[in-house]
Formats: structure tokens, sequence, C-alpha cells
């Protein structure tokens, strides 16, 4: 996106926010690979500017599969959820699910907290997880052989008790 669009829609979004008075939490869908002219994680500086002027306000993002997380997303986010399904067929679903985290963390049924994201190889191959305790736990798993984006999803399942134990240490 070139970056003057960027900025313009930044800004509409964020005066937006600012005019509609009280809110109760915010839910995006954003997609998780935007790159602009001067910057590499223009989600994650419009997530960073909306959680500057909200405060402790919940906001809520969903994002693609194979969607480029960084600390700056994570870190401005009170919880993300990912689609599970390329062609995104899911998209209903994705969004009826972090409607429920938003809903259940306005009222209190639920305390999303960050925590630290950990990169790892394991044969030679780059796992990068990053977790939001109650929410989601995103992994991704690295090779050449996993189409464009290099990335593939993996399931949590039974590889989330060793991902957990890393995390721990």
């Amino acid at each position: 996106m070139e970056q003057p669009t960027f900025n313009y829609l930044k800004d509409e979004l964020l005066n937006r926010v600012k005019d509609a008075g009280s809110i109760d939490g915010v839910l995006l869908a954003l997609h998780g690979s935007m790159v602009t002219g001067e910057l590499d994680d223009p989600e994650g500086e419009l997530l960073s500017a909306l959680r500057q002027h909200l405060g402790q306000i919940p906001v809520v993002a969903t994002f693609d599969l194979h969607a480029n997380m960084t600390a700056l997303k994570v870190k401005s986010l009170t919880a993300l959820v990912g689609y599970h399904t390329s062609p995104h067929t899911d998209l209903f679903e994705t969004g009826l699910k972090a409607g429920r985290v938003l809903f259940s963390t306005i009222r209190g049924k639920v305390r999303p907290r960050n925590h630290k994201a950990i990169s790892f190889s394991v044969g030679g191959l780059q796992i990068l997880c990053y977790g939001l305790e109650m929410t989601v736990i995103a992994l991704r798993l690295r090779c050449p052989c996993s189409g464009p984006s290099g990335f593939e999803p993996l399931s949590c399942g039974s590889i989330l008790s060793s991902l957990l134990s890393l995390v721990s240490r």
C-alpha cells in the first residue's frame, strides 16, 4: 500500500474511534502482511496507535493464517484470532470467534494476557510461536516446501505441551 493511503486510512480510523466517544471494545479484520513504502509493519503501527488512544479497552483482531506476526501487533492487541483455512472459507466462523472473545473480555468472563514469543528450530525447520493465554496460540512452521509465503499453519494439539514447556524455561 502506498504510504499516503495508509496514513489517510489510519487517521480516518483513529478519528472515527475518537468521535465515537465512549466505546467498550474494538474488533478489526486484518490481513497481517501489509507493507508500505516506509513501514514493514503498518498494521502493528495502526494497532499501537489505537492502543495508545484506547488504553485498556479491549482490541481483538482477526488475521490471515500466514500473517506476519510481530511483537508490536501482539503487544497492542488484547487477543488475536486466526483463520484456519486457505482459501478462507472460515471468515464467518473466525469473525464470530473473535466477537465472542471480545464480548467475553468486555463482560469480564475471560482476561487474555500476553505471553512472550518464542522462536526455535527443530530439524532445520524454524518454528515461531506467539501465545495469548485463554485466547489463541498461533503456530507457524517455516519450510522451503510450504508454498509462496514459506509458512504452513500447525495445529496446536499434541505439540502444544512441548511448546509450553519451552516457554516456561
